[in-house]
């Protein structure tokens, strides 16, 4: 729930991958196969997409000068074809068709459910709130009203 009052976009990228690395080290707790086959490619998955989404915010920090999310609004009338690939990553990051986050999600809330039932809350819980950030981040980086101070046009835009 701190991630929904975070403003600062680099530290809700961090914090919706804690989400994802607490159910990677759960799934290789287990020692099963499964569990191992999932945890390696939820590693091999938030690696890729973790990484992705820090290039993008950063890129955002170094066009405006603020990770601030209340400054970066209204992307998608200045950036569209960042916005597209801004877009994709955030689906990657929560577990979104056809990802590999997805399946390695599935193969680790599998192993988890057939050690303990009770756990089932707590997984629900974890995957809505980690759908729910990238939601967050998305929404307001890249819908809202454009902030017209950052109407500056570089020539990396256009790369």
């Amino acid at each position: 729930l701190v991630c929904l009052r975070q403003l600062d976009m680099k530290v809700l990228v961090a914090y919706s991958s804690v989400v994802h690395m607490a159910m990677m080290l759960m799934g290789l707790l287990t020692l099963s196969y499964w569990g191992l086959w999932g945890g390696m490619m939820m590693m091999i998955g938030l690696g890729l997409c973790s990484s992705a989404m820090f290039v993008l915010v950063n890129y955002l920090y170094e066009r405006s000068k603020s990770r601030n999310l209340m400054i970066n609004k209204g992307m998608i009338y200045m950036l569209p074809s960042f916005s597209l690939f801004f877009f994709m990553f955030c689906v990657a990051n929560m577990s979104a068709p056809p990802t590999l986050n997805l399946l390695s999600e599935l193969m680790i809330i599998n192993v988890l459910l057939n050690w303990s039932m009770n756990i089932l809350l707590v997984l629900i819980l974890s995957m809505y709130l980690s759908a729910t950030y990238s939601l967050y981040l998305f929404s307001y980086c890249i819908h809202g009203k454009f902030n017209n101070f950052l109407m500056k046009i570089y020539i990396n835009n256009f790369l």
